[in-house]
């Protein structure tokens, strides 16, 4: 049991599933949910910041491969409006 890659219509297969999968993730904005990212060791986080001058709060989604807890100050770099990559200060 397991993959096997000497039938071409089954390498065919495999490759339509992976343009599948990658293409709900695009057009879901799911991209941060890659697998690939848990198997480096990140974690997902829902956040909400607050901009210090407006006050304005946003829900948006941290990538991190820090444990996060509320109130710890991170660096971050935005990948769109609602996802950041963090790292612990």
């Amino acid at each position: 049991m397991g993959f096997s890659f000497d039938d071409p219509q089954k390498n065919i297969a495999y490759f339509l599933l992976i343009v599948v999968i990658g293409l709900i993730f695009i057009k879901t904005d799911k991209y941060y949910a890659n697998p690939t990212l848990a198997l480096f060791g990140y974690k997902l986080y829902r956040v909400n910041i607050s901009h210090a001058g407006s006050g304005e709060v946003k829900n948006v989604i941290a990538i991190s491969m820090d444990v996060l807890t509320v109130d710890d100050q991170v660096f971050y770099s935005f990948f769109d409006d609602y996802v950041f990559i963090a790292r612990k200060k």
